[in-house]
């Protein structure tokens, strides 16, 4: 089994992460409606059943940390079990930067207006 844990992070709102979990043959054949159990932190999240390419994705909200995601198939009467462990590191997002105070460069261009008027009056 195969697993992969990638960081989905929006602009704004929590971090998220994406579970990829990957299950086949020892011939690399991916094996379909297979159960995988994926938990986070050792908490059970769900049991997901893998698609037509032996992949089960899933998504789940996160708390700033480090997680160990885990994917576990339990086995059944053809195949023994399998798993694979993966962790990954969530970071808070950097808070946005302060919005400016006034608009200088406005500023700038009124004095520039105003000594242009000023110099025009006085010709």
């Amino acid at each position: 089994m195969t697993l992969w844990g990638d960081l989905v992070v929006g602009l704004e709102g929590p971090a998220r992460i994406r579970v990829t979990a990957h299950l086949e043959d020892v011939n690399g054949n991916p094996l379909p409606g297979k159960p995988i159990r994926i938990y986070i932190d050792d908490s059970l999240m769900g049991t997901y059943d893998t698609d037509e390419n032996g992949d089960v994705v899933a998504e789940y909200t996160v708390s700033p940390g480090t997680h160990i995601v885990k994917a576990e198939f339990p086995g059944d009467d053809q195949y023994e079990p399998s798993s694979a462990k993966v962790t990954v590191q969530v970071t808070e997002a950097a808070p946005p930067a302060p919005a400016e105070e006034g608009r200088p460069e406005f500023l700038v261009i009124l004095l520039i207006i105003a000594v242009i008027l000023l110099f025009m009056l006085m010709r």
